[in-house]
């Protein structure tokens, strides 16, 4: 049976073993002390459970007349313990095997069960003896006080582990979410000089296009038209439009493909993960143009988002008021539940601007600051991924000059 990573034979095995003031044979050293005015205890144990529910007993550290013992397993049936594994404190005070043969080599008995947070009996405490028990009630009251301080330390190796085994999860998801936002970038980096590439590869049909255009003018101005040579420039004109309306209609075909084929690969992840790689991903361009660049995610919550794309349009968003802010003026990320927000004190918006904000190859009235190029694609980016999520995007200004709020909402 096992919680967090650690088994409970294991967490047992701990609290045995000196962790507290009082634990582990010291642990049941002075619970004999303390009985000793009450019962003679010859055989005091601390045990785990097996099997569930538990139908046998691992005891993990144990005192027989004052000596360790070894650790061994039992089965409970037949036994006054199987009945603290079903959650009652037991007090046989005489004549213990009249009701359980199977402990005729003693007397009396006292066990109380140890349970977990939920309230489960993990294991218990027990104290076999050759005697009566003298006072039962203090026995019982004795053996309850010690189960508590195992309880107690039980419960708490159990929280450490928990506690360490999240930090652990989190430490694992950020470096995953940093690895996956770095070939994100990469790749919004190659999708980049790929349209550097197609502008080029355009630009030189067209450009033979105009020159053949001239000489097709020129022949027709002419009062006896060669018109041989003026079907055969015709004739390179078709060919290069031709191959200027393939190039077009494949890459549209690409950019179609790309947009159905939007899949999420959604998880669980804290809003603030996601807020705070972007940050950091715009750290640096912030810095280069002394623009003050501040984070508040302590309200963000858990959200149900392909986490890789997320962080494309946080970035986006970031980046974008890096971009139009002017040198020395502020960008503030805020994350609120599952909302974010980039506030800026920049060039601020039209209500043009507002309405074609987020659409694709959309020119809008301001104008990067520090000379960086502008594609137009960054916000309709956003809004694809946003939307993809079935969440939302806005954009809000005073007007030119007085800045600019882009929000997600999810």
């Amino acid at each position: 049976m096992t919680y967090a990573r650690m088994s409970y034979r294991d967490i047992l095995t701990q609290v045995a073993s000196g962790t507290a003031d009082k634990i582990g044979l010291d642990f049941l050293h002075g619970l004999v002390d303390a009985l000793k005015t009450s019962m003679s205890a010859s055989f005091v144990f601390l045990s785990i459970g097996e099997g569930a529910p538990p139908t046998a007993a691992r005891v993990i550290c144990s005192l027989r007349d004052g000596a360790p013992g070894d650790s061994f397993v039992y089965d409970l049936v037949g036994t006054p313990c199987k009945l603290t594994y079903e959650g009652s404190t037991v007090t046989v005070p005489h004549e213990l095997a009249d009701d359980f043969p199977r402990e005729a080599d003693f007397e009396s008995y006292c066990g109380c069960p140890l349970h977990d947070r939920d309230g489960r009996v993990v294991g218990n405490i027990a104290v076999f003896s050759k005697d009566e028990i003298a006072d039962p009630s203090k026995v019982q009251s004795i053996l309850q006080i010690f189960a508590m301080r195992a309880e107690a330390e039980l419960q708490r190796l159990v929280h450490d582990e928990e506690r360490q085994k999240l930090i652990d999860d989190l430490v694992s998801a950020n470096c995953r979410l940093s690895a996956a936002h770095l070939a994100t970038r990469e790749a919004n980096a190659f999708k980049t000089r790929l349209l550097g590439i197609i502008a080029h590869d355009l630009r030189n049909p067209l450009a033979v296009v105009l020159a053949q255009a001239d000489l097709a003018q020129t022949q027709v101005q002419r009062q006896e038209p060669d018109l041989e040579k003026l079907d055969a420039i015709i004739e390179k004109l078709i060919g290069k439009v031709e191959q200027v309306s393939d190039l077009i209609t494949a890459t549209l075909t690409r950019v179609r493909d790309e947009d159905r084929n939007l899949s999420l690969q959604r998880a669980s992840v804290d809003l603030s993960q996601i807020c705070e790689m972007a940050c950091e991903a715009n750290r640096s361009p912030a810095d280069s143009k002394s623009i003050t660049l501040t984070c508040d995610f302590e309200a963000a919550a858990p959200v149900e988002v392909d986490a890789e794309l997320m962080v494309l349009a946080v970035d986006n968003l970031i980046s974008n008021a890096v971009k139009y802010t002017h040198p020395g003026g502020n960008v503030r990320v805020v994350a609120e539940g599952q909302k974010v927000s980039v506030i800026d004190d920049g060039q601020g918006l039209t209500d043009g601007d507002l309405v074609r904000a987020f659409g694709r190859f959309e020119t809008l009235s301001a104008k990067p600051t520090g000379g960086e190029s502008s594609t137009g694609l960054g916000l309709a980016n956003v809004r694809e991924i946003v939307e993809a999520h079935g969440g939302r995007v806005a954009v809000n200004s005073d007007g030119v000059g007085k800045g600019a709020t882009f929000s997600i909402s999810l």
